[in-house]
């Protein structure tokens, strides 16, 4: 993305293609609503620690920005920010999964199972995938879909 930056950039700059595919990465209007910190983007984007810094802190700036000026977003925020909004969830999405126990949709997690599910959890280190998977399809024949 970096170096598609520089070439659609049309510039040999460093900091102009870091922040092109940084912004590209990790949309501003995301880290918003699903980040506290640089970590949280490091770990929601996939990111390098360098590139969530560079993200992170232009969103700071960008946030700050938006705040001094009546709290105004720019076009390309509000596009962003219709793109992600998910009218039947009613918020902010930017990643939605089906429980894999279950299939009741979750919204901004990156969990397995939505944790309503009636499958029972083991914490012993001896439960493996395979009794997993079993106990999956045992309460699949049971109780169904």
């Amino acid at each position: 993305m970096h170096e598609l930056g520089h070439i659609l950039l049309n510039s040999e700059d460093e900091f102009s293609a870091n922040i092109f595919a940084s912004n590209i990465l990790a949309p501003r209007i995301a880290i918003q609503y699903s980040c506290k910190n640089y970590r949280d983007v490091v770990n929601l984007f996939r990111l390098s620690e360098e590139a969530a810094n560079i993200a992170y802190n232009d969103y700071k700036r960008w946030r700050l920005y938006i705040v001094t000026h009546n709290n105004q977003m720019g076009e390309i925020d509000n596009v962003l920010y219709k793109h992600f909004y998910n009218t039947k969830a009613r918020k902010f999405v930017y990643c939605s999964s089906e429980c894999m126990i279950c299939g009741r949709k979750m919204y901004n997690t990156f969990d397995r199972d939505c944790g309503v599910c009636t499958l029972p959890r083991y914490s012993y280190s001896s439960f493996s995938e395979l009794d997993r998977q079993l106990l999956i399809a045992e309460n699949t024949w049971l109780y169904g879909e």
